[in-house]
């Protein structure tokens, strides 16, 4: 955005007030005036007010929702052959889901992990079970297999224990780099959106708190003007 194009929006925001006078000579001009005032201090007074715990669970809501929906008209243009339509749905599904997870890992991580935990429980189990076989049956040669697949290792494990506790270790680095992996993935997309929505509110209490009319007024006269010599200079310029 150029610096012309802020101090025209600027000029927008502030043109009512600066033409407070003139409006109110005008009963329509005048409760349209009234209305946007105080239509913006409702907002402002609402966004002071919000509680950011249920907006991200209002977020996280309709960002599954809209994925699930997404999902769906990615499968429709899968059976349509419509390309344009596949590469959009594509693009709106995995936005929506990605940001529906974030704030399910970040906010709910305990039941976002919940539906891992049993194959994370079974993969760390699962050479303890392998070792307690082989010790039951050792003709059945399981730990000798399984130590001649982890050949490519430089320590080269070969009893049945230290087969049994590589492959457990093993899982313990696979799941806690993904686990990792997971906070760096998408935690910073939800702790984003939550800095955004806690700074949104603590600007619009601010506003409210030191709401100035005479300020405000002061303000849109300086706009107003620098705006005006601006654009005036920059179409000279041009």
């Amino acid at each position: 955005m150029k610096f012309a194009d802020l101090v025209t929006i600027l000029m927008v925001l502030t043109f009512l007030p600066f033409n407070e006078g003139i409006i109110a000579k005008s009963p329509r001009w005048k409760k349209l005036a009234d209305l946007i005032e105080i239509g913006t201090l409702k907002a402002f007074t609402w966004r002071a007010n919000a509680n950011v715990t249920n907006e991200l669970e209002v977020l996280e809501r309709y960002f599954k929702r809209a994925s699930i929906v997404a999902g769906a008209i990615f499968l429709l243009a899968f059976f349509l052959k419509s390309q344009p339509l596949f590469l959009w749905s594509s693009l709106a599904f995995g936005t929506c889901y990605f940001a529906w997870f974030s704030f399910k890992w970040t906010f709910k991580h305990k039941e976002a992990i919940q539906p891992f935990a049993p194959m994370v429980g079974y993969s760390l189990a699962g050479p303890w079970a392998l070792f307690a076989l082989d010790y039951l049956s050792p003709e059945a040669g399981l730990m000798k297999a399984l130590a001649q697949l982890l050949a490519f290792l430089p320590f080269h494990p070969q009893t049945p224990f230290l087969v049994a506790l590589t492959l457990f270790l093993f899982f313990v680095a696979f799941f806690a780099f993904y686990y990792l992996f997971g906070w760096f993935m998408f935690s910073p997309f939800a702790y984003l959106v939550l800095a955004g929505l806690k700074a949104s509110r603590a600007t619009s209490a601010f506003l409210v708190r030191h709401f100035n009319r005479n300020l405000l007024n002061d303000v849109s006269v300086f706009v107003q003007l620098f705006g005006l010599v601006y654009l005036y200079w920059v179409g000279r310029q041009g």
